[in-house]
């Protein structure tokens, strides 16, 4: 029985994890379960990865990369807000930071 027959599989062969993981490699994934972001479970010589812990890591995923996108539109705001600052500042009169002589 394979993964697209069965969704609600528990265990996931270690095999199939990398395709449902967007391709990751073999070697990724058992990276991944030696750093413990993955759960292993065993039966017999069968190693497998339960669902719980593949779904537990594409959420902290997804909040990594909410937390990362956030960041990167607080720092272009601020970009922009310090751009109009000094942009307001020359038309203002005040000194730039030219060398002196020019």
């Amino acid at each position: 029985m394979t993964i697209e027959a069965n969704e609600e599989a528990l265990l996931v062969p270690v095999g199939q994890v990398s395709g449902l993981l967007g391709g990751l490699s073999r070697s990724s994934v058992y990276n991944l379960l030696d750093n413990g972001e993955l759960e292993r479970v065993k039966l017999g010589t069968r190693c497998f990865v339960t669902r719980s812990s593949i779904e537990a890591l594409i959420e902290r995923l997804r909040a990594e990369a909410a937390v990362r996108e956030r960041n990167r539109a607080n720092r272009r705001k601020e970009t922009k807000m310090r751009i109009a600052q000094e942009q307001a500042n020359t038309c203002n009169g005040a000194p730039q930071n030219s060398p002196r002589g020019m």
